[in-house]
């Protein structure tokens, strides 16, 4: 018994530390538009170049006017809220505001999982089993960003319960398609 606590110490010792991301260096900013914050996401340190490029893409653009704007002229409700479309953005950027910090981490299933990760209700769980390009990768941590304010789909199907028309479904794609014609190149980058 004494052998099995020490061992579980010992692992709970070695686990790797988390740090606070800090923006990447890779060329002069481009920045349109007035830009609000955006929470501070901590990972661990070991997360590569271009997991870091999707954060910043999240810190430039997702609490952007530019983007607000883009998610209003494309979206007229969601649903699994009562908000109107316009009043659930506005009310979603504000939220981006407010300072808080959100920890990303990550698995590896044991199986096979269609995930590409999840909320746990305390931090963002990225599967490593899957590859996505810089862009999927903000579209992605930005749809999970917003079940840490609340927002909800029914179940985990994209296409059951109109799941695709919900706050996080639409935010994470309409961030994909607004970085997408940005960027189109960086699509392509895995």
């Amino acid at each position: 018994m004494k052998h099995l606590f020490l061992l579980l110490l010992l692992s709970g010792c070695a686990t790797r530390p988390y740090v606070e991301y800090s923006p990447t260096v890779y060329g002069p900013p481009v920045l349109t538009n007035t830009i609000g914050s955006t929470p501070k996401y901590i990972c661990p340190p070991t997360v590569s170049k271009e997991f870091l490029k999707s954060l910043d893409l999240i810190r430039d653009y997702a609490n952007s006017k530019e983007f607000s704007n883009y998610m209003k002229s494309k979206r007229t409700y969601f649903s699994h809220t009562n908000m109107k479309s316009n009043e659930a953005i506005d009310k979603f950027m504000s939220q981006l505001s407010s300072g808080d910090t959100i920890r990303i981490s990550f698995y590896t299933p044991l199986f096979p999982s269609k995930a590409l990760g999840g909320w746990d209700g305390y931090s963002i769980k990225e599967n490593t089993k899957k590859y996505l390009s810089i862009i999927e990768r903000a579209g992605h941590i930005l749809h999970e960003t917003t079940h840490k304010y609340g927002w909800a789909h029914q179940g985990n199907y994209v296409n059951q319960f109109d799941n695709v028309n919900s706050f996080p479904y639409a935010v994470g794609y309409d961030f994909i398609d607004f970085l997408t014609a940005k960027f189109p190149s960086q699509l392509a980058t895995k």
